[in-house]
């Protein structure tokens, strides 16, 4: 059922239909019916009764709020493409019964809704979306249900596409599930979609993990920003919640090309930091065999000060490695079906020997 704009069709004013009588309703039913006779017009009928309608005043009053809400307007005439954010900014209209408007809207969403959301997505228009179901208290329960099997839908096809391998060949068919706004159309309907937001975050996971060896990879990148979105999850599940939050705090780093930059020129990475280690082990180290070299050629006595020193850098080389093997064991985390792990799996082993020293008394003038 196609949405016919009376102000557009009889050239009226809101004003006038504001005000309109039986008498003028007469007259416009005659005026409308000789325009349509000549223009060959489908509607006459369809017209006609509308206008007949306009004698109700709930009726009228519906009319005026399409009227002075545009965005409304263009959804219900099918004019998807010429809905703008400013289209929002409309003009308030109290309503005293808005259950009579959502009876009057029904059969008119019932018609436009689902083609209206598959070009908002298609197109990538997720302001526009998000604007509209803000106005959801517009809507029928048919329409509520609509909208969330349309979302429930668009969320089976992106599990089954990750599932697939289709992620590898191009990620656009799917690119709303890495958007923040298109999640935060998601929370408008909260809790409609733990299962399906549970599958999808199982395959993103899975991707995720596949391909963290290359944190420049496209797809690793794409999966990381899928998860930063779904930690903006509305979710009483506090379980998935909570990983999904969890997933989002370690992906942040890729998913944001300014926090990859900063840390890029920071070189403070984690596996800068260990580089860092390394170079300290090597360097006590060294420091320890040259002093042990020195001592073996040194004709004075074998003083305190050098005895601490090789204890000291013993206990130093030991502490580091100690501080090592601490770290170590929380960057490699192994990884579950739903938890991203944070950095790649590597094998650690000491490249350095076990080194023990003895220390002696002091030297005297007779040794």
């Amino acid at each position: 059922m196609n949405y016919i704009s009376l102000i557009d069709e009889l050239g009226l004013d809101l004003e006038s239909i504001s005000a309109i009588d039986s008498q003028a309703i007469i007259r416009l039913q005659k005026q409308f019916k000789a325009k349509a006779i000549l223009n060959g017009d489908s509607n006459l009928g369809e017209t006609s009764h509308l206008i007949d309608s306009l004698k109700d005043q709930n009726i009228r009053d519906c009319h005026i709020y399409i009227e002075k809400h545009i965005w409304l307007k263009k959804l219900l005439l099918g004019e998807f493409n010429d809905i703008y954010s400013t289209d929002f900014n409309e003009d308030p209209f109290s309503l005293e019964d808005f259950d009579n408007l959502r009876s009057f809207l029904e059969p008119y969403l019932y018609h436009q809704m689902k083609p209206f959301l598959s070009e908002m997505l298609s197109k990538g228009n997720y302001n526009i979306l998000l604007n509209t179901l803000y106005h959801n208290f517009l809507f029928s329960e048919q329409i509520h249900q609509i909208i969330i099997n349309f979302f429930k839908s668009k969320l089976t096809y992106a599990q089954i596409y990750l599932s697939e391998g289709k992620l590898q060949d191009k990620h656009f068919p799917i690119a709303y599930i890495s958007n923040k706004t298109f999640i935060n159309c998601l929370n408008v309907y909260p809790n409609s979609f733990s299962d399906e937001i549970n599958e999808v975050n199982s395959e993103v996971i899975r991707i995720y993990n596949k391909n963290r060896q290359n944190t420049s990879d496209s797809t690793f990148l794409f999966c990381a920003r899928v998860m930063v979105a779904f930690g903006l999850l509305d979710l009483s599940n506090e379980y998935l919640k909570d990983i999904l939050v969890s997933n989002a705090t370690i992906a942040r780093q890729w998913a944001n090309p300014q926090i990859r930059r900063q840390k890029s020129s920071s070189g403070l990475s984690p596996w800068s930091i260990i580089f860092i280690i390394f170079l300290v082990i090597k360097v006590i180290h060294f420091a320890s065999k040259s002093s042990s070299s020195s001592n073996s050629f040194n004709s004075y006595p074998y003083d305190s000060f050098k005895v601490n020193y090789q204890h000291s850098a013993s206990d130093n080389n030991l502490k580091t490695l100690n501080m090592i093997n601490y770290i170590y064991p929380m960057m490699s985390n192994k990884s579950t079906t739903t938890q991203a792990s944070e950095f790649p799996l590597v094998k650690y082993q000491n490249p350095y020997e076990q080194k023990f020293y003895r220390f002696y008394g002091p030297k005297t003038d007779s040794d």
